[in-house]
């Protein structure tokens, strides 16, 4: 009997031993777990941080978006105002320039049939014209003379 209690006692102190290096490890175990719980506490408010950095940073991008496509949008308004501006222009000289070709017809052609008045007038004078009369024409600078018989000395302008 005295045997047998002598191998529950060595039994019982194996166990006991077991038992404390098993404490040991579930102490050592808590430890790590605690430890692990605060790096993981940590990591989830360093990455909370973040994310509302990048939330801050997406809405200001988002911003900065938004006031570019609406300089954009503006810039495009400009272009197309310009354009249309250049158009009517281009369209206001064309129609002056068409219009300054049949001033200048007109014009010629006035000037031929001036010219050719003073022709008439200067074959039709004789040798005594009668005193001359000045015919001008409003908003130029042409001006004719016209003599009658009676005049010895014709005179154009």
């Amino acid at each position: 009997a005295l045997q047998h209690a002598q191998e529950q006692l060595e039994t019982s102190r194996v166990y006991d031993k077991e038992i404390e290096t098993l404490r040991s490890q579930h102490n050592s175990l808590l430890k790590r777990a605690e430890e692990a719980e605060q790096c993981l506490r940590r990591y989830e408010e360093e990455l909370q941080y973040k994310k509302e950095e990048y939330t801050q940073s997406m809405i200001k991008q988002s911003s900065t978006i938004e006031e570019l496509q609406n300089q954009l949008i503006s810039s495009h308004r400009d272009f197309d105002l310009a354009i249309e501006r250049q158009k009517k222009s281009a369209s206001e000289a064309e129609e002056a320039r068409i219009f300054a070709e049949d001033l200048e017809r007109s014009f010629n052609n006035l000037q031929r049939t001036v010219l050719r008045i003073q022709d008439k007038i200067s074959s039709h004078n004789s040798p005594n014209p009668s005193p001359s009369k000045r015919v001008s024409f409003p908003g130029t600078s042409l001006s004719l003379s016209t003599y009658s018989d009676s005049d010895s000395n014709p005179q154009e302008n």
